[in-house]
């Protein structure tokens, strides 16, 4: 293998791995268990995904997604749904656009593809 062949292969390399989405780490701020955060270095988004509890306090499978408001300084509910997957998949996929003030995603303007790591269908 030529060493302009080398070159090629790693910035090929370099190309995939641009577009991999961040990795998730634990939330152990708010003491239920389950709880992930996620942060986009491209778009400075972030995201957490926690479990949704009913009127008695249980967990039945459905997940929160909530976004950073970096004006209010916290996290705030922006839908609920199951199962888990499909919730961090979604989070991904806002993840690849640019978000205006409130922290919501301005899918004109899109900085990353993340489409390959999709399992699911029908994100927008």
């Amino acid at each position: 293998m030529s060493s302009a062949d080398n070159m090629k292969s790693f910035k090929t390399h370099l190309n995939e791995a641009v577009d991999r989405p961040p990795r998730w780490k634990k939330d152990t701020s708010d003491g239920e268990g389950g709880a992930q955060i996620i942060e986009f270095p491209k778009t400075k988004a972030k995201y957490r995904v926690s479990k949704f509890l009913d009127d008695g306090d249980r967990h039945k499978g459905e997940w929160n997604l909530e976004v950073w408001d970096p004006r209010r300084r916290e996290f705030v509910w922006g839908d609920t749904s199951s199962p888990k997957a499909w919730v961090k998949e979604l989070i991904i996929y806002r993840g690849q656009f640019k978000h205006d003030r409130s922290g919501e995603p301005d899918k004109k303007q899109q900085v990353a593809d993340y489409s390959k790591t999709f399992k699911f269908r029908g994100h927008h």
